[in-house]
């Protein structure tokens, strides 16, 4: 047995919001604050993360997630059901004057610049 400490940083996530959910700390009325939850995870989960949150959303539990993947955005749009509240947000700084300046939008497409998208993007122009 291994102290729960030593593994690996996307099993101690999932770990966590377990123990969370088990715990009842999340449960209906409850806000959740995750920054980069994709850290750690083998892509191949980040469906499953994303199945976890929107149920999470769905049982009335909010969730503020800050996020520099893709996938995992993509994810949540894709699986998101029409009773299920998502909302995307893109905070970026103004060239002209250095503003932070923001935008939110029902899709990703929907946002403004959305510097995630454009580094993809140019990854796959680079292939």
């Amino acid at each position: 047995m291994m102290d729960f400490s030593l593994e690996w940083e996307g099993l101690c996530r999932k770990g966590l919001l377990w123990k969370l959910i088990r715990s009842g700390l999340l449960e209906h009325g409850a806000v959740l604050l995750w920054d980069e939850p994709e850290t750690g995870l083998n892509p191949e989960q980040f469906h499953l993360a994303a199945e976890v949150l929107l149920a999470l959303q769905e049982n009335g539990v909010q969730i503020f997630l800050a996020t520099h993947s893709y996938n995992l955005a993509k994810y949540l749009e894709i699986l998101r059901t029409s009773t299920e509240q998502v909302r995307f947000y893109s905070l970026n700084r103004d060239s002209s004057d250095g503003a932070v300046c923001g935008t939110s939008a029902d899709t990703l497409q929907g946002l403004g610049p959305n510097s995630i998208m454009a580094a993809d993007l140019g990854l796959l122009d680079m292939v």
